[in-house]
């Protein structure tokens, strides 16, 4: 990660800056930020699990990791089935996960940029 940082960040920031994203959204809902905190508890996680944005982000996330767990005990099963060890069926399981990663700074970078 660091030497992925030192090629693609080289160029300092410019002296503008922005206004953090959380000011932002306060100022939206001025109210919101104090509701919040005087909530307890049980009525914050009631207030959480009504969220619909919430709820929709955790199912998508709980469906792509079961995905990707299950692609990965296939590969390794049909992997293992071909005569290869387990050792070897790791480093394809690494090297599967090191794809994601960079996979991940790519598309992260290119999206930044459009």
């Amino acid at each position: 990660m660091l030497l992925l940082t030192l090629v693609l960040f080289k160029a300092k920031p410019g002296t503008e800056t922005r206004e953090p994203q959380w000011n932002v959204l306060l100022e939206e809902v001025p109210n919101q930020h104090s509701e919040i905190e005087d909530l307890g508890v049980k009525d914050t996680f009631k207030a959480l699990f009504k969220n619909t944005n919430l709820l929709v982000l955790s199912g998508c996330s709980g469906i792509l990791q079961g995905i990707f767990n299950t692609f990965g005990t296939c590969a390794g099963e049909m992997l293992s089935a071909g005569g290869y060890s387990d050792h070897v069926i790791s480093y394809g399981g690494a090297l599967f996960i090191l794809g994601g990663v960079i996979g991940a700074a790519v598309y992260g970078y290119i999206l930044s940029k459009t």
